[in-house]
């Protein structure tokens, strides 16, 4: 599969990407039990593992180091829609629920604002894995910081940081080993 260069920004969400490519048998996402840290070191700072719940919510089950750092807390067992606006929770919300299904991943580029007004773009990704049902039973998530050189590359593609907090979404349909743009609400 070749990976689009102008979907990955980060290194770091290419590698993570790339990574879970490798365990998925063709046509449908890796065993969260054939996922293993130690294959990704540099990368378990920036990941997650979110676990959908019975109330439609989703519930970080893992928490990286320089996630916890960024926020500012520890957000173990939290809802992903804690911290974030309220339509920003629904295209969130969208994406986790459309990779819960097993049919598709996602990349996104995001930019996040705290109370303080300080902000950060990250490169996102949110990638089904299957449970031993054989059902997706979590979400692999990253989220990567730019640095200002990746983040100088994406805004000369047209981005506009200051419009809203997600400026690009793509799809990876599993099935096909391709990517579209996702259109969300």
């Amino acid at each position: 599969m070749h990976l689009q260069p102008e979907i990955f920004v980060s290194e770091k969400a290419r590698t993570l990407f790339e990574y879970w490519l490798s365990l998925a048998p063709p046509g449908q996402p890796p065993r969260r039990r054939d996922f293993d840290p130690a294959a990704v070191p540099d990368l378990l700072p920036e990941i997650l593992m979110v676990r959908p719940t019975d109330d439609g919510d989703f519930r970080i089950s893992l928490l990286g180091t320089a996630q916890r750092e960024a926020f500012g807390e520890e957000l173990t067992g939290e809802s992903i829609f804690a911290r974030i606006g309220r339509r920003e929770a629904e295209r969130l919300r969208q994406i986790q629920t459309e990779a819960l299904t097993g049919r598709s991943g996602f990349v996104t580029l995001r930019q996040f604002y705290r109370d303080n007004g300080k902000h950060w773009t990250v490169q996102g990704l949110a990638l089904p894995m299957l449970g031993d049902g054989g059902i997706v039973s979590r979400n692999l998530a990253g989220f990567f910081p730019l640095t200002a050189a990746e983040f100088g590359e994406r805004r000369g593609a047209g981005l506009d940081v200051d419009r809203t907090t997600l400026q690009g979404a793509w799809r990876y349909d599993i099935a096909r080993g391709t990517f579209a743009v996702a259109r969300l609400d």
